[in-house]
Parts: structure tokens; sequence; C-alpha cells
């Protein structure tokens, strides 16, 4: 999948990491990513002259990670950003958490939040183990969903602000967030970890953000 060309398509694909300041941006790191197909044929990767480290298969995130390790205390930044591919990856974002790196990143609308004020039930079963998670105390409730959330806080239109930006297309955005504990796939009525919800919309387009800034 090639994200320049929207599809697939026959080209080569590369990871990287780049730094953007007040005077441009620029690219800091890049590692080729190989596809399973090559890597699951030890021959094919051996006649193309691939490094020994590079013969297991690496998914995406898991190269960001690894080059972000490398020179995350060599560029001194304020947080990270990156789009949807990455951002509805949720164990990228906990290794981001692992790492402590503040970062903003671009989410899918359907991804789920649950209030931060959810009612939690942290009682021990009865004749059970003292519970290591609580849990959502009403069970016939539901997390949201990131756009609707954004319907929920259109009723409140004095949450909005909008944003001048510095760019030629795009003049300004109406922008809002809200506190939000993520919800969790795999233990449904767990809710996961605290995070800001960031919801712009440019007049033509709504697009959602998750964020690791503390409070």
């Amino acid at each position: 999948y090639c994200g320049a060309l929207g599809k697939i398509s026959n080209c080569q694909v590369v990871v990287t990491w780049h730094y953007a300041g007040k005077n441009g941006h620029w690219p800091i790191t890049g590692e080729l990513y190989i596809p399973k197909a090559w890597t699951d044929d030890i021959e094919r990767m051996r006649k193309a002259g691939v490094p020994k480290r590079r013969l297991r298969h690496e998914k995406k995130w898991e190269i960001a990670i690894e080059s972000l390790k490398k020179i995350k205390d060599k560029v001194p930044h304020e947080c990270t950003v990156f789009d949807a591919g990455y951002g509805e990856l949720r164990p990228f974002l906990k290794e981001l958490d692992g790492m402590k790196e503040k970062f903003i990143g671009r989410i899918p609308n359907s991804h789920t939040f649950w209030p931060v004020d959810v009612k939690l039930n942290k009682k021990r079963k009865p004749g059970g183990r003292p519970r290591i998670y609580p849990e959502v105390y009403k069970k016939s409730m539901r997390p949201l969903k990131a756009k609707d959330w954004a319907k929920k806080l259109e009723k409140t239109p004095k949450k909005w602000r909008v944003i001048e930006l510095p760019l030629q297309k795009r003049k300004s955005v109406r922008a809002t967030c809200i506190r939000v504990l993520e919800a969790n796939n795999k233990a449904y009525w767990r809710p996961g970890i605290e995070r800001w919800l960031i919801i712009e919309n440019d007049g033509t387009e709504q697009k959602y953000h998750v964020s690791s800034f503390p409070k």
C-alpha cells in the first residue's frame, strides 16, 4: 500500500521520521519496509542482498518505534504527530506511552471512547478475588464513536473555537477537544487510558485525533 497513491501499487515504501519546526521540515531517518511476501522467502532476500538484521518481518509501526528509539534523545522535540495509518494502531500508541512520548495522532471516526467520568465498579466479586481492573458500572452503557462525540459537542457551541492557520488553502478550522477514556476492544467493559479527543472541521472535512498530552 502506497500512502502517496492511496492504493496498492508496485513501489517502495519507506517508514520515516521528519522534524518539523519554525524553519521548515526535513527527514531525520528512514527504513525500508519489506513486505511479508519477501521475508517469507529467505532465498529471495539473500539474492536481493537484504541485511541479516532485516530478515525477520516487521510491521510498519514496529519499524517506526525502533527508529524513534534511536533518535528520540538526540533530537529535542515537543511531541510526535502521525496520520491515521498509525493513529488507529493501539499497540503503536501503547509503545509511545511506554516511552513517555507526547503525541497527537489522527484516528478513524469509528474509534470509540468512554466519558472520562463514567461510573466504574471497583468492588470485589462475591467470594472472589479483588478486581484488578475496574469495569463500567452500567453494562447497558456503550462507548461513543469519535463522530458521535462530535455530534454531542455540537450541541454546546461554546466548546468550539476558531483556530487561524498560516496556510493558503485552509485559512482556519473550528476545533474542540474533550478528555475521554479509550475503549478496549479486548476487554470491552474496562475503560483504557485517558486521552484528549481532538476534533477539527474546516468546512469540508471533519478530522479526529487523539493525544497523550496531560490534562
